[in-house]
């Protein structure tokens, strides 16, 4: 575990950054529209309140994530509360392998329908301008709403509104990022997958979420900005680009619940690697733990993760495997090996600022 940075310094060299970056943004005031008031970062974690991530491991991957599930229920229902439950699933590039399974939301649906009687919102932003309806019917989603009370949710037709990130030069680039992630009165749930990525090291339930909260719609893709063009011939700029880049959109769209499905893993790379035979699933309130969790079952060291490790710097949960608790299955007996991407090490080694 690298030594944690003092948080008040951490946030205030951000807060020095994004008061610079103002004259990007909007005057929504001098415009009269009222504005949605967002809590920066979304997710602070209450050090008084355990971090408490389960695994569970078998051959059924509902069963799986429903007694994953099971095992965090109270804190679940404590978590939502009043709010309006979001899911937001995984459709990377519209490749099923890769994709959330909708096993997977069945299994959240049955945990939180018997307390909770709001239609439950699945949504997607499907990239490339692929209609996600598309999406939702090769992958078997227009079931749901007749099993539960769902409503199957397109991310364009949200308001969105600028955040901003840095570009090669350092300088602040706005992108517009969507509202409803946003939102302290949503009860988000990021629908993930354990998958190895060549960017970012991983791609767990915060980048489930944040990528996919940047615009990328009739013709604008957003998203590749936070990819710093201009910066990928310089290897270790590039590397501290979008680590800094994940966190800065990742503190405004971090989920209240991570839910990550390793029944069929990717190692390699996020769309095209090759599956895991894993059989895993992992549940957790607190979405660092659980991604924490995660990454230590993949085989990755925490210390590689950039983006993860600006989030804890940043107070926003529990990274410590000693001060998670583990319940269901141990880390041990769960455990694989997740084969890199040729070439990505440099993801890992220079994401420091």
């Amino acid at each position: 575990m690298l030594p944690r940075m003092n948080r008040r310094r951490f946030l205030h060299t951000l807060a020095c950054s994004a008061a610079g970056a103002s004259a990007w943004l909007p005057d929504h005031s001098a415009m009269g529209v009222e504005r949605k008031q967002f809590r920066v970062p979304r997710i602070l974690r209450n050090p008084d309140e355990p971090s408490r991530v389960a695994i569970i491991k078998g051959d059924d991957r509902k069963h799986n994530m429903m007694e994953a599930l099971d095992l965090i229920k109270d804190d679940i229902r404590r978590g939502i509360g009043n709010k309006q439950v979001v899911i937001k699933v995984n459709f990377t590039a519209s490749v099923e392998k890769a994709d959330t399974h909708v096993d997977a939301v069945r299994a959240i649906c049955e945990t939180i329908s018997p307390f909770y009687k709001k239609p439950i919102i699945v949504s997607e932003g499907q990239s490339r301008d692929v209609p996600v309806e598309d999406d939702y019917e090769h992958f078997g989603f227009y079931e749901l709403p007749k099993e539960y009370n769902v409503v199957l949710h397109d991310e364009w037709m949200e308001p969105f509104s600028p955040l901003t990130i840095v570009d090669h030069r350092w300088q602040m680039q706005p992108v517009q990022v969507c509202e409803m992630y946003r939102d302290p009165n949503v009860y988000l749930i990021s629908a993930a997958v354990l998958k190895r990525h060549a960017s970012a090291v991983v791609t767990l339930s915060l980048k489930n979420v944040l990528m996919a909260s940047i615009w990328y719609h009739d013709g604008l893709n957003q998203r590749k900005l936070m990819h710093v063009p201009g910066s990928r011939d310089d290897k270790a700029l590039y590397a501290r680009q979008f680590a800094l880049n994940q966190y800065l959109i990742g503190m405004h769209t971090a989920p209240d619940l991570a839910v990550i499905d390793g029944f069929a893993g990717m190692e390699i790379a996020e769309v095209y690697g090759k599956l895991v035979d894993h059989r895993v699933a992992i549940a957790g309130t607190d979405f660092l733990a659980a991604d924490r969790v995660g990454a230590a079952l993949m085989g990755v060291e925490f210390e590689h993760i950039g983006t993860l490790n600006h989030c804890y710097n940043a107070g926003m949960g529990e990274a410590d495997l000693r001060n998670i608790d583990i319940l269901g299955h141990s880390l041990s007996e769960c455990r694989k090996e997740y084969a890199e991407k040729p070439g990505a090490e440099y993801m890992r080694y220079h994401w420091r600022l």
